[in-house]
């Protein structure tokens, strides 16, 4: 009987070992397959030679940076626990730290837009950012500029007035 508790316990022990060896989903990117995805991204062959001398796309991170500006647009609405907008509204900067890994790595919102639902719904907006990955001796930080408009208030429709 001790001996079927120790081949029970070498079996769970098995097991366990083998739940960490995952067969499902995409394999981990290697420097082949970057150079494969940033050829099929740029058009321009590429090696892992020369992966390593890919300049910084402006005009790419211009468009990234559009998209999230845009998506932040609708962060006016953006409500609390209670259910109320309550801003704040007009211009603001949100600076953008991309990474040579072609992430957004840090996202700063202005002062008075941090720790506001506002201010997180911008964040989000540019956070979740893919740029292409490039070569330079440092990440890239970017200002991007943006104007959130107070919402309308909505009307009473006249069934609710009476």
């Amino acid at each position: 009987m001790r001996t079927c508790h120790h081949a029970s316990l070498v079996a769970v022990v098995a097991l366990a070992g083998c739940s960490e060896n995952r067969t499902s989903g995409p394999p981990p990117a290697t420097p082949d397959s970057v150079v494969t995805d940033l050829t099929e991204v740029t058009g321009r062959p590429a090696t892992s030679d020369t992966v390593k001398k890919v300049p910084y796309d402006e005009e790419h991170a211009q468009r990234q940076l559009k998209r999230a500006g845009l998506a932040a647009g609708t962060c006016n609405a953006a409500t609390g626990a209670d259910g109320i907008a309550r801003g704040p509204w007009g211009k603001s900067v949100v600076k953008v730290t991309i990474g040579r890994n072609g992430h957004a790595l840090e996202v700063v919102v202005a002062p008075d837009l941090e720790g506001t639902p506002t201010g997180q719904c911008v964040k989000n907006a540019f956070s979740g950012l893919i740029f292409l990955p490039y070569a330079a001796p440092s990440d890239a930080m970017v200002e991007w500029s943006l104007e959130l408009k107070e919402p309308e208030k909505s009307k009473p429709r006249a069934d609710d007035a009476g």
